[in-house]
């Protein structure tokens, strides 16, 4: 809100991703003195219903995400006053670099939701759901949904978080890998899920997660384990081109907030055996963590982001 005098109001509204302004100012012949003082008292973060026309601005709104056009208003309806200050504004949330805590965030989720930067998210994770569906059924896979409750651990390699089920013990689905192959013995040839995955580990890092989203494919191959390579590789592009091509604002929204490159892919993605990723490695004398640096090493090489490494020996450790 910006009060330019006694007789003119300037306020913002925000609906999801938009914001736009409008102009409470004194008429010809009516007066809405009383009305500005009212309205310039409102707190910011309430929810009002207003009514007006829409109206060229004498110049580009800067301020807001729709610049040729304004709110003339007529009428202001308060259907929900905010008692206390907000802790933070939405403004605040959505600079870079504006030290927010986490906690803080986290304890105001229902704020930080209200980001531009939040719902562009959302929607971005939904559409790479979308996408991944989209490929795959027309690969003629069929989408299944696997028991979240188990009896016992599903996969090596990450704890499980236990669970009491009437009386018995039973585990949190750390993957859907028993259900997946269980599909695939039964005759059901080809299966993904987009599945809640819950492993009981210590989230030191963006990469190990107690809780997440997992893309799950599981397949039966005719002659060569390359049939789920090409498919894997077709439908990872597939999101890639689907979100690029037709979420670019929501992808310029939050690189606003967290500023970040844009990912680079090429037509033909590169497959790099295990042992000549292990030499660009060696000759390599950056000290860097070796998934990340090799990928910074194909970027160089081959102006990709996106690679595939193949042969990783059965017995070495993953990344």
């Amino acid at each position: 809100m910006r009060r330019m005098s006694a007789k003119l109001v300037f306020l913002v509204f925000r609906k999801q991703l938009s914001t736009f302004q409008g102009v409470l100012h004194e008429k010809p012949g009516v007066s809405l003195l009383a009305m500005i003082s009212w309205a310039e008292n409102l707190r910011v973060g309430s929810f009002l219903r207003v009514r007006g026309n829409i109206q060229r601005p004498d110049a580009s709104v800067l301020g807001c995400s729709i610049h040729d056009a304004e709110l003339a208003i007529d009428s202001l309806h308060l259907l929900v006053n905010r008692e206390e200050p907000l802790p933070f504004s939405i403004y605040e949330a959505e600079i870079h670099n504006n030290h927010i805590p986490d906690r803080t965030r986290l304890s105001n989720c229902l704020l930080d939701l209200r980001t531009a930067t939040s719902q562009s998210i959302f929607r971005l994770k939904s559409a790479a759901c979308n996408f991944f569906r989209r490929a795959l059924d027309e690969q003629s896979f069929i989408e299944i949904h696997t028991p979240k409750l188990q009896g016992a651990a599903t996969e090596s390699g990450a704890s499980v978080f236990q669970v009491i089920d009437f009386g018995r013990s039973a585990f949190l689905a750390q993957s859907p890998q028993l259900g997946k192959q269980m599909a695939i013995t039964a005759d059901f040839n080809r299966v993904y899920e987009i599945f809640a995955v819950f492993r009981a580990e210590n989230s030191n890092t963006h990469r190990d997660l107690t809780e997440y989203t997992g893309l799950d494919i599981e397949m039966a191959i005719g002659e060569h384990y390359h049939e789920m390579l090409e498919t894997l590789d077709a439908t990872i592009k597939n999101i890639l081109s689907g979100i690029y091509n037709n979420y670019r604002p929501k992808i310029e929204t939050v690189k606003h907030q967290l500023p970040s490159q844009n990912v680079v892919w090429l037509g033909k993605t590169p497959i790099i055996r295990f042992t000549d990723g292990i030499q660009m490695l060696n000759d390599s004398d950056l000290a860097t963590r070796d998934e990340i640096r090799l990928g910074q090493l194909v970027k160089e090489e081959h102006g990709t982001d996106y690679y595939i490494l193949d042969k990783f020996p059965r017995g070495a450790r993953p990344f």
